[in-house]
């Protein structure tokens, strides 16, 4: 999935695709739903969508199971906090530099 739009409506990216799909050109389309060119290239060819949408089933939330402190959530959290960073090229990897074995 790829990022979400937060300040425009369903409305009108449902909009937008039908007129895209009548044969309107892009620039016009934007003039008339009233997006950024950038914001309507991302929701036609990148796949992305408006927040009101990609967020309707709610899969953003942490669910309340998992709200609770534990011993072991706290310990991993130290862990983490003291020897763990973001890595990876989009930064959404988790990634730990313990020198303990028995640990890692």
């Amino acid at each position: 999935m790829g990022r979400v739009n937060a300040r425009y409506t369903a409305e009108q990216f449902n909009q937008l695709r039908k007129l895209r799909s009548q044969g309107v050109t892009i620039r016009e389309a934007i003039v008339r739903v009233g997006v950024k060119l950038g914001t309507a290239m991302s929701w036609m060819y990148r796949g992305n969508r408006p927040f009101c949408i990609a967020n309707r089933n709610n899969q953003f939330r942490i669910p309340t199971s998992a709200r609770r402190m534990t011993c072991d959530k706290a310990y991993v959290l130290g862990v983490l906090c003291g020897d763990g960073y973001l890595g990876g090229r989009s930064r959404n990897q988790i990634q730990v530099a313990a020198v303990d074995e028995e640990f890692v």
